[in-house]
């Protein structure tokens, strides 16, 4: 496979169970945030024209599920994302032809626009993450499979959305909060399989940086009830450090010599958490 192959993939949309035809599609993905979308659908010569839509009926199109696979022609793999359509633009352009952009992403994105406040306890950080998502009564699919699993005796969502408190909760706890495209997990991914790509094969641009960073932290914490002080330090050395991070980190350590000592982001629960 050379570099020109890379962009021999079919796009299918399906749009509230109807492929839709477009002219242009972008999918934007990450996974530390939303993933969003941007479809043009076609309405050039040979189409009817925009204007002979009635506003009411393009509109009603926002809120709808939207599919879109990319399909490999080379391969035959395919990648799904499941989305959900937030925002719907009618444009003058082409004439009298015009143009109707559907935007949206993830529906994550229904879980961030709701700050509010809330309070928790004794729960499990599953527990909490379930009352919340329920709370919306969003249709998709959910993996509740955090690694901590430690009841949490007390926690506040304060003027956050419900996708800002879930996000910094998971990070607290040390669980991935994501999306998939598909999916909704929280929890480790389970896939370990290692897979080799080769740069202007599979990847079309690559970069590698390091730089240099104080590590001698400790965190520390006070359990006023038990009157109990707690500190730590992150394990020395650091496990899956490779020969090129252990320039940088050599480096670091010989820059910077004393310790930062900050409060735990999250109240410790006992000696093993």
């Amino acid at each position: 496979m050379n570099s020109s192959e890379l962009n021999n993939v079919q796009v299918d949309i399906i749009v509230d169970g109807e492929k839709c035809d477009y002219t242009k599609m972008k999918l934007f993905q990450t996974m530390s945030g939303h993933h969003t979308f941007m479809v043009m659908v076609n309405y050039r010569p040979g189409k009817p024209t925009v204007w002979t839509e009635t506003p009411e009926k393009i509109y009603d199109q926002l809120g709808k599920n939207i599919g879109i696979r990319m399909k490999h022609r080379q391969s035959g793999e395919s990648n799904d994302f499941r989305g959900i359509i937030t925002d719907i633009e009618i444009v003058g352009q082409d004439g009298d032809q015009g143009v109707v952009v559907l935007k949206g992403g993830s529906p994550t994105l229904l879980m961030d626009k709701d700050p509010s406040m809330a309070v928790f306890s004794d729960s499990t950080l599953a527990s909490i993450i379930s009352k919340t998502i329920d709370g919306y009564g969003l249709n998709f699919e959910l993996e509740n499979k955090p690694k901590f699993e430690t009841t949490i005796p007390y926690v506040a969502r304060y003027h956050e959305t419900g996708y800002s408190f879930l996000s910094r909760l998971a990070a607290s706890c040390g669980d991935w909060f994501y999306y998939n495209g598909k999916k909704l997990i929280v929890g480790n991914p389970q896939n370990d399989e290692t897979r080799r790509v080769a740069y202007d094969v599979e990847i079309k641009s690559i970069s590698i940086s390091a730089g240099i960073n104080n590590l001698n932290t400790e965190i520390y914490d006070y359990n006023a009830v038990e009157n109990d002080y707690f500190e730590d330090a992150p394990d020395q050395p650091i496990e899956g450090v490779n020969s090129y991070m252990d320039v940088a980190k050599s480096k670091s350590e010989s820059i910077y010599k004393s310790t930062c000592k900050l409060p735990m982001n999250r109240g410790i629960i006992d000696e093993n958490d």
